[in-house]
């Protein structure tokens, strides 16, 4: 009996046990970063999301634009100087760190581009800020936020090309994870950042490596991304990895600087590994209605006829999915556009319009239908007498011809 007893509470704590491990398993990894988004880098869909829409500072991942308008201006074989500007950045700088510059010092593009990206030297990247602004002749600040918008990146605004704090230069998590897919667009930035260690040649000859700071390069299917940190943005970081051919793009913002600098690369790992393995969920059914009615414009008689407006019903053609998350459900807009000139006789069961459907950058069209027997049934009494009338005059006009074209009976006349 006692062996049955103790066998019963080993068999109920094994349960218990095994039940909590898959409650563990489905919660979410703590995240230290105030702020993170991870993204489909094809799609632009937010995955997964905490505060990606808050403005906050960036620090070094700044370096981004400023390594894009030098791929843009620039040749790895070409030249830039050193500038006055350059040579009071703070550390890390090549001058500081590793060899005094001199102001008017040359330096070729791919030394610069290595610099920023893989040492994230604050004096080279003012060294471009210096050099771009001068050729088009206006502040770099401009420059950087005119291309911006060209990206679309609507919530983010640089006041210096380096990243430095300044209370009016901020961005968001959702923003930083997009300036990264477009950094990734110039095969020199792409090339660069991928790089885990480079050996470079100072101006004076002597050779010295940069090691990469992105302590996930090459993990977890990670191509490549940025560091920053300063004591008002926290440890920052953005990266991109691709796993069995799809691109996911991740940003943390203001996690902790620990000793072993492990906890924004740490967040990271655990938000890429977690948004693998969410899947999208169903919004809208095929053939289910959508929630509200429309106003169908069409004539009365199909190509002609007074026009009339019905509120109509909307089905969905198709299923729609959408990744089930806070930042989701608090963004997602719909919207309905219809097609002009629907023909009510000819168009059957074929998409009177669109189902729109977009969460902020991300957008896609869902065709859309809706029951046009209905329609023509609510005007059936009008068809009716239409047609009526319509027989009235064959009716009338066959009879006109039959009396006109009746030969007339010739009267005898008498003698």
């Amino acid at each position: 009996m006692v062996k049955f007893i103790l066998s019963l509470i080993l068999s109920l704590s094994f349960m218990v046990t095994s039940v909590n491990a898959q409650e563990d398993n489905n919660v979410d990894p703590r995240i230290y970063g105030e702020a993170y988004v991870v993204i489909d880098g094809d799609t632009n869909e937010v995955i997964l999301g905490k505060n990606a829409d808050l403005k906050m500072y960036p620090a070094s991942i700044t370096k981004l634009i400023t390594a894009i308008l030098l791929a843009e201006h620039k040749e790895p074989n070409d030249v830039l100087v050193f500038t006055q500007a350059a040579k009071q950045m703070p550390e890390y700088s090549v001058n500081l760190n590793y060899y005094p510059m001199e102001v008017g010092q040359e330096l070729s593009a791919d030394f610069v581009m290595k610099s920023i990206l893989i040492f994230s030297a604050n004096d080279m990247a003012q060294v471009v800020a210096d050099n771009i602004s001068q050729e088009l002749g206006k502040p770099f600040e401009e420059i950087m936020n005119d291309k911006l918008k060209e990206f679309g990146i609507k919530n983010t605004n640089f006041k210096n090309a380096v990243g430095l704090h300044d209370d009016d230069h901020y961005s968001t998590a959702y923003d930083l994870a997009i300036l990264l897919k477009e950094a990734l667009k110039y095969d020199w930035i792409r090339e660069t950042i991928g790089t885990k260690n480079v050996t470079v040649s100072l101006p004076n000859g002597s050779l010295i490596v940069y090691e990469n700071s992105n302590k996930l390069l090459g993990t977890e299917g990670m191509i490549g991304g940025k560091t920053g940190y300063t004591s008002r943005a926290g440890r920052t970081l953005v990266g991109a990895f691709e796993y069995e051919g799809k691109t996911y793009i991740s940003t943390v913002l203001k996690s902790v600087y620990d000793a072993d600098d492990t906890y924004v690369f740490e967040d990271m790992l655990n938000l890429i590994k977690l948004a693998r393995t969410k899947e999208k969920t169903l919004l809208y059914e095929s053939g289910s209605a959508y929630p509200e009615y429309v106003p169908l414009e069409y004539k009365l008689f199909g190509f002609f006829g007074s026009k009339k407006v019905e509120e109509v019903p909307v089905i969905l053609k198709e299923d729609v999915y959408i990744y089930d998350n806070d930042y989701n459900k608090e963004n997602i807009l719909t919207e309905i556009v219809l097609k002009d000139n629907i023909n009510i006789f000819t168009n059957g069961d074929k998409p009177i319009g669109v189902l729109k459907v977009s969460i902020f950058d991300y957008e896609k069209t869902y065709d859309i239908t809706t029951n046009i027997f209905n329609i023509i049934a609510k005007n059936l009494y009008i068809y009716f007498i239409a047609l009526f009338l319509i027989l009235f005059i064959i009716v009338a006009i066959i009879f006109l011809i039959v009396k006109i074209g009746r030969p007339k009976k010739n009267k005898r006349i008498w003698g």
